[in-house]
């Protein structure tokens, strides 16, 4: 592929940014990074980006993480003429759940500014794989790799359509609009479709009240505690039947949250620096053993306060939805169960 000086460049993280800018030479300069992740934590609307920002800035802040000084929708608001006389947006993202996410955030933020996004293009990655998998982020391909890649995808009016609706989905303040994009009778394509039930796994599931990567962390601390970087790394390795990698610092931040302090029974107990995964050990309690053994339910116990998308899952204010079989159902916060 032949790029000029009229098009436009987004990646997702500077892993991707650094390799991205060896192959585009003297043209990254029309290269935009997006490093909020957009898989994790609470989501809202465009329509007011002071408070989007507010809300993911507060997001990662508890989560200690610096303010970006290069908010990706405040550049592209600064340079909006020329995105507006750019030829093409190419967009180079892989499979991984963060960014189809993205692709909808980006269609409703050029909306929002009043720019034409259909310059969109999508890389097609089908003749390249990770590990087995289909490619999950183009920041895990070598140069070589990239340069390889030929075919891009026209992002159409149909298709613009269904990643609106799969960025309204995430951020609405009901689940049941996740479960609507998945439905049977949705038009919507079968790799969209996974990228949504991917992110559904995120919430508690039925039974247990964990959602699939707590539940593979206290497996994973069970068979390769007390070292957190083992924990962690076998965790990352486990190949989920979805679209759904997430990197080692989510991982951590969730398996610190099943031993909070301030829980009444913590699953797991960690000792030593807790700031970084290398000085940390981990260990399963006996509250987390009973859970893992269908024992105990996790939410019947602690409770939840956790934000996934536009959905607040909070016993004190009796909202809560869990997984089951495919589908979120709202659910009793007492007994951690799905309401009959």
């Amino acid at each position: 592929m032949q790029f000029t000086d009229r098009d436009i460049h987004i990646v997702q993280g500077d892993s991707a940014g650094g390799t991205m800018r060896q192959l585009l030479g003297p043209l990254s300069v029309n290269m935009y990074a997006h490093r909020d992740v957009l898989s994790y934590g609470p989501l809202t609307s465009v329509d007011k980006l002071d408070h989007w920002e507010a809300l993911r800035w507060a997001f990662w802040g508890m989560k200690g993480k610096p303010k970006p000084d290069d908010w990706l929708h405040r550049r592209l608001h600064a340079d909006r003429d020329r995105l507006r006389g750019a030829e093409r947006v190419f967009l180079w993202f892989g499979a991984e759940l963060s960014q189809p996410i993205l692709v909808g955030w980006l269609v409703a933020i050029f909306k929002q500014l009043g720019l034409d996004n259909g310059r969109f293009r999508l890389p097609d990655l089908s003749k390249l794989s990770y590990c087995g998998q289909p490619v999950p982020s183009i920041g895990l391909l070598k140069l070589e790799e990239l340069d390889k890649i030929e075919e891009w995808q026209v992002l159409t009016a149909e298709n613009l359509w269904a990643y609106e609706a799969l960025w309204l989905a995430v951020t609405s303040e009901s689940a049941q609009d996740l479960n609507k994009f998945c439905a049977p009778e949705s038009t919507h394509t079968q790799a969209l479709k996974q990228a949504v039930q991917a992110y559904m796994t995120r919430y508690p599931m039925v039974g247990d009240g964990l959602a699939a990567w707590d539940r593979l962390l206290l497996e994973n601390c069970r068979v390769h505690g007390p070292s957190t970087v083992r924990v962690i790394a076998h965790t990352m390795s486990h190949d989920m039947p979805y679209p759904d990698s997430p990197g080692d610092f989510y991982l951590f931040d969730r398996l610190k949250r099943l031993g909070e302090g301030n829980l009444l029974h913590p699953l797991v107990r960690l000792t030593g620096d807790t700031s970084a995964i290398r000085f940390c050990e981990t260990t399963l309690t006996a509250v987390g053993e009973r859970v893992l053994n269908g024992d105990e339910n996790a939410i019947a116990l602690n409770g939840v306060d956790d934000w996934i998308g536009g959905v607040h899952l909070n016993s004190r204010e009796g909202t809560l939805w869990l997984h089951d079989g495919g589908r979120l159902v709202p659910s009793d916060v007492e007994t951690g169960c799905a309401k009959s």
